[in-house]
């Protein structure tokens, strides 16, 4: 018996490691690319659909599918209207894993073997690498089913183990439960059916007890999307996990209700077991999929309603039109538009710190992530813009003002950056359950004060293009040099005097610094309008 039980696990490992390759070096192979097709394929419900039955198909893996698109929605690259039918599609996709295992191409699994191996040992670019591990998965993973249906074997000699087995088949809600938690302790639906077909081959589970374990993979399958939205903490991508599940139970509920017409018909597509089970894997999925791709927009209604509200929406440019490009004074002032939006949304981070520092809020510091994303996505289309400007007939005063221009693009971007190392300082006091002194409080109260002020001159001066306001706003900025200046003098007295711990102490130094700097680059802005 013992040989037996390490006969299966060592097959049901080498199985997982196989189908772990192959997935793995195929997602690393085509992962970019599979972005960008996701991102522009998606335009309606029967191209979502082809789209996920495709990239499922290719990467071998619904559970990569399901977290990129959870991914691609969170990051708000795409709808949750848009991701549902690419997830119908991963479903139908993934059955093309059982459909190549029902093939049972052990006899010549070592040939994929070793020349996968001699591939990736032989291959001198990555991309060759890759494909030779890709090759050597496949071959590992039928490898693991012949090892698993051998060692399996014996069992089926035992009564007990024949008995065990059919209790699947007499007890459908016992069955499904059994593939839900089979799948989710191997974290791989295809691991699942393999199992299921290495089984069926010994005569340790007939028909009925598959299509019930086949059943409740499609639900256990639906964890991974699961824990992905949760580790982001976003709703959209807990819409789209709840979505996954919500679809496969629903039609897991439906497929138990009509048993007798999958039993009639399953063995009229092939008198081979292994092929059956594949079959009812693939049958049940394009049947849910014709079932439930009409009614899309009921579901995303359905959904909005159990989880209300939406995420914070990341900033985009609103000014920067093509069109203008062709009219160098229009794009100009455009930019000019664009920089006072981009400064608008740098107070808004600097104050998300402050508010922070009174009472740490996680949803403000997501926030003060994805708006200096924006500010990053912001500078770089800016910059291309300029670029593309400069191609044209520009005036002299045009020709001066750009190369001014581009440097306070790249100012204000750098306040984007000190407003994430200001946030991080903050989360550190935070999490190391730090205080200021009340002195200290009230000298960080009055630089976000003063910082404010010259957030809101700066921008006034480039709005308006006013010298007076942006004088204004140079003075203000030598006020907060004098004041930090003086800050840190009587800093340094209280680390001397004990009024302050050391900790907190180089956390106030950390976020001083920080202000300082945001306040020379908004410095530099106030001058570009000063003398342009």
């Amino acid at each position: 018996m013992l040989e037996v039980i390490l006969g299966l696990l060592g097959g049901l490992g080498l199985f997982i490691y196989g189908m772990h390759l192959m997935s793995d070096s195929l997602q690393k192979l085509t992962l970019s690319k599979l972005k960008v097709f996701f991102e522009k394929m998606t335009s309606n419900r029967l191209k979502g659909l082809f789209v996920g039955t495709f990239v499922t198909s290719v990467i071998q893996s619904s559970s990569a599918t399901s977290v990129i698109v959870v991914g691609l929605v969170n990051a708000g690259f795409m709808t949750f209207s848009r991701a549902v039918p690419i997830l119908i599609g991963a479903n139908i996709g993934t059955t093309i894993t059982a459909q190549l295992i029902a093939f049972r191409l052990t006899a010549i699994a070592p040939f994929f073997v070793g020349a996968g191996a001699l591939g990736y040992l032989a291959a001198r670019k990555q991309k060759h690498k890759k494909l030779g591990l890709i090759i050597l998965g496949f071959g590992l993973l039928f490898l693991g089913l012949g090892f698993m249906s051998s060692s399996a074997q014996p069992l089926s000699d035992y009564p007990f183990f024949r008995d065990l087995f059919l209790i699947f088949g007499e007890n459908p809600l016992l069955g499904v439960l059994v593939g839900i938690i089979i799948t989710v302790i191997l974290q791989s639906s295809s691991s699942t059916i393999g199992m299921v077909i290495a089984l069926a081959l010994v005569g340790l589970i007939d028909l009925r007890a598959a299509i019930f374990l086949i059943l409740g993979d499609n639900i256990g399958t639906c964890v991974t999307a699961i824990i992905a939205s949760f580790s982001n903490g976003k709703k959209a991508g807990k819409k789209v996990a709840l979505f996954h599940l919500m679809f496969n139970v629903l039609g897991t509920i439906i497929a138990l209700l009509i048993i007798p017409v999958y039993m009639h018909v399953i063995p009229l597509t092939s008198g081979d077991i292994a092929r059956q089970i594949a079959n009812t894997h693939t049958l049940f999925n394009v049947f849910n999929a014709v079932l439930f791709l009409p009614f899309v927009p009921l579901f995303v209604k359905l959904i909005n309603k159990i989880l209300p509200g939406k995420d914070y929406k990341k900033k985009e440019s609103r000014y920067l039109k093509k069109e203008l490009i062709r009219t160098p004074p229009l794009a100009i002032e455009a930019l000019m538009k664009e920089l006072v939006a981009m400064v608008g949304i740098t107070k808004g981070m600097f104050n998300k710190c402050k508010a922070c520092l009174r009472k740490f809020d996680h949803k403000l510091y997501e926030e003060v992530m994805i708006d200096e994303d924006a500010v990053d996505q912001m500078q770089r289309q800016m910059t291309s813009y300029i670029v593309a400007v400069t191609q044209k007939e520009l005036s002299k005063k045009e020709a001066e003002l750009i190369p001014r221009l581009l440097h306070s693009i790249n100012d204000v971007e750098k306040l984007g950056d000190y407003c994430q190392n200001l946030m991080n300082d903050v989360q550190k006091m935070y999490e190391d359950n730090l205080k200021f002194s009340e002195e200290a409080d009230k000298e960080l109260a009055i630089l976000f004060g003063l910082l404010n002020k010259q957030i809101d001159l700066t921008s006034e001066a480039v709005r308006l293009n006013d010298k007076k306001i942006a004088e204004e706003s140079i003075a203000v900025k030598r006020e907060i040099y004098s004041f930090i200046s003086k800050s840190s003098h009587k800093h340094i007295v209280r680390l001397e005097n004990g009024q302050c711990i050391y900790d907190a102490g180089i956390q106030f130094v950390n976020m001083t610094t920080h202000m300082k700097k945001f306040s020379s680059h908004l410095n530099n802005v106030a001058q570009m309008v000063l003398y342009s």
